[in-house]
């Protein structure tokens, strides 16, 4: 039987902080999407810097991909078949995972300074 995602169960504790320093594992919603939309940019596309004199192609780049990203995690965090995860260090997101109603992972952003907790 496949779970749903009102039934997957969230974690928040000071065990876990003391575990491995990830304080919380919640469940994604629409309210999250600036949130998550900057670490997925972040960690997949890093920061976008200097265009070093090339006529501003590199901004306007990096603003296309934000936006073909962004609708695409709009669309994931609106679907109520698919399960959508945020994992938080304190006040910090540093981890988001969501995966399609038939169980396939389809995405998943760690900060680098939270890898391997």
């Amino acid at each position: 039987m496949l779970l749903r995602p009102a039934q997957y169960v969230v974690a928040c504790s000071s065990k876990m902080a003391e575990d491995n320093g990830i304080t919380c594992i919640t469940k994604a919603e629409p309210p999250d999407y600036e949130t998550v939309l900057d670490l997925t940019m972040r960690v997949f596309l890093g920061e976008l810097g200097s265009d070093f004199g090339f006529n501003g192609s590199r901004k306007k780049a990096f603003a296309e991909i934000r936006d073909e990203q962004g609708a695409s995690l709009r669309g994931i965090l609106a679907d109520p078949l698919a399960a959508s995860f945020k994992a938080s260090l304190g006040e910090m997101v540093v981890g988001f995972i969501t995966c399609s109603d038939s169980g396939v992972l389809t995405n998943l952003a760690v900060d680098p300074s939270a890898r391997r907790q």
